[in-house]
């Protein structure tokens, strides 16, 4: 985990880097705010341009890792890939789930909540295909409750985390 200044702790952030590089803070929170974009109404090409115009410079959206809860990215040069769990949207289609998961996360029960469990099931595949696809550093992050859900999907999935 990323150490916090006092100013940045207003915005709860999670992420966890499985290599020595990382992203720059910025990037990793532009890559939080493009998971944003897919929940959003239109259609799935408009919200994935918008997904891209709103990623960090020098990353491309990988559509078939992308869905309304966890928008992945790939560097241009370096490959590493960033993924990135979408936060509390309530004016996005996902709105009662994520307020549910959000009411099982100030009752201390994420374990057991169907949203966590989906997203790290969705991070494994995820992580299961780069992998495949060949040696790449991954970098997982969240803001909110996409903090809570990529934290859940590394401290409950042992492939996630190596």
């Amino acid at each position: 985990m990323n150490s916090t200044t006092r100013s940045e702790r207003a915005f709860p952030f999670f992420f966890f880097s499985l290599t020595l590089y990382m992203p720059t803070t910025q990037e990793l929170a532009q890559g939080s705010q493009a998971a944003y974009s897919l929940s959003k109404s239109g259609s799935r090409s408009e919200r994935l341009a918008h997904a891209q115009s709103n990623a960090p410079s020098n990353y491309s959206i990988v559509p078939e890792y992308t869905d309304k809860h966890i928008t992945t990215m790939k560097h241009d040069t370096n490959h590493d890939h960033i993924i990135s769990h979408r936060g509390t949207d309530l004016s996005g289609s996902q709105r009662k789930a994520d307020l549910v998961s959000d009411m099982s996360i100030l009752a201390g029960h994420t374990t057991h909540d169907k949203l966590h469990k989906k997203r790290t099931a969705r991070t494994e595949h995820i992580v299961k295909q780069i992998r495949k696809n060949g040696d790449s550093d991954i970098h997982v992050t969240g803001h909110s409750l996409g903090g809570s859900t990529a934290q859940h999907s590394l401290l409950h999935s042992k492939f996630v985390r190596e």
